[in-house]
């Protein structure tokens, strides 16, 4: 994925890491976006990432989550059907494992109520 990127984009400083131990210093970022992974994980792992982009970032940055107040989530809980790995998340538990990390939502988005289930949060800290 790197080398296709790399060819694509043109940049030359790309980093192969995990998430859950970013191979950044502390405050090297202005901001950052994790967009399509927190869903994936549990509240204990979803903490952790945002606990490293807090530490990797100076300023606020973007997330996202399957917001489990979208259309789509009622309809798979009706229909008692996981989609693959993705997870429903509460506004309420969202809201805690940031204030758990020391963070606080700027913004909330969801560019396509009742049809994308992907809600965007501008998240700063306290």
């Amino acid at each position: 994925m790197l080398c296709e990127a790399r060819a694509a984009s043109g940049y030359a400083a790309l980093a192969l890491g995990d998430a859950f131990a970013l191979p950044f210093r502390d405050g090297a970022f202005a901001g950052a976006a994790c967009i399509r992974l927190l869903h994936h994980l549990g509240a204990e792992d979803r903490r952790r990432v945002l606990a490293e982009l807090r530490r990797v970032t100076r300023g606020p940055f973007v997330v996202s989550f399957y917001d489990a107040a979208t259309f789509q989530a009622w309809k798979a809980k009706r229909k008692r059907a996981a989609k693959g790995s993705r997870k429903p998340i509460a506004r309420a538990e969202f809201s805690a494992d940031l204030a758990s990390q020391g963070l606080v939502p700027l913004g909330r988005s969801r560019p396509l109520p009742f049809i994308a289930e992907q809600t965007f949060v501008a998240v700063g800290r306290v």
